[in-house]
């Protein structure tokens, strides 16, 4: 483990941040939503048929398995039962997500599957960024 997190995935659960600096926010949302709640191995190399290879994708899953292994040892992780814990915490976690995605690049319909929102969402968030009433790149307030 020797990346340094990055610093915009600090709204998620460690774990989680960790895996979005490692493989996006998009497999690390992945991997919440199957895996949310239960403890998972992360071996120091997957074949095709293992699950995280499935989920995310040789590549994300060999850099994962790489940022994990230490001496050659895979490792056990929690994986939070989801990236979104309270309602108010939620909503914030929510835009960030939807503003990272947008920032990639990605289509309303994908961000919406990504994030578990309505299309209607995620053309809210993109329409308060660009009018100026929300700081896209900063949480609310509460």
């Amino acid at each position: 483990m020797t990346a340094e997190r990055d610093q915009s995935f600090d709204y998620l659960p460690a774990t989680l941040a960790d895996i979005a600096t490692v493989i996006g926010l998009e497999n690390a949302i992945a991997i919440a939503r199957a895996k949310g709640g239960t403890r998972v191995w992360i071996p120091t190399k997957v074949s095709d048929g293992h699950w995280l290879a499935r989920l995310v994708g040789m590549n994300a899953a060999m850099a994962l398995c790489s940022y994990y292994a230490v001496d050659g040892i895979g490792v056990s992780l929690d994986i939070p039962l989801t990236t979104f814990s309270s309602y108010k915490r939620a909503e914030a976690e929510r835009a960030k997500a939807i503003r990272a995605l947008l920032d990639e690049g990605k289509t309303a319909s994908e961000i919406a599957r990504i994030v578990g929102v309505d299309r209607r969402t995620v053309f809210a968030h993109k329409a308060a960024i660009k009018s100026g009433r929300v700081d896209g790149r900063q949480g609310t307030l509460f």
